[in-house]
């Protein structure tokens, strides 16, 4: 009896790690996703900066 209590003890446990290991890698997916996002929305400011200067314009700044 208290072999097939810790066997289901054992199953129970693996299955909440793959259920929180799944979670993890979202987690970090979302994050790295998130990441680029604000890198292009970095670059798209600073080239919306550089968009209205004409090629005089930028030498005397």
């Amino acid at each position: 009896m208290a072999a097939k209590n810790y066997s289901k003890i054992e199953d129970e446990v693996a299955r909440d790690v793959r259920y929180l290991d799944s979670r993890v890698v979202l987690l970090i997916q979302n994050q790295m996703a998130l990441d680029a996002r604000e890198e292009v929305q970095q670059h798209l400011e600073e080239a919306d900066k550089c968009e209205g200067l004409d090629l005089d314009d930028r030498g005397t700044q």
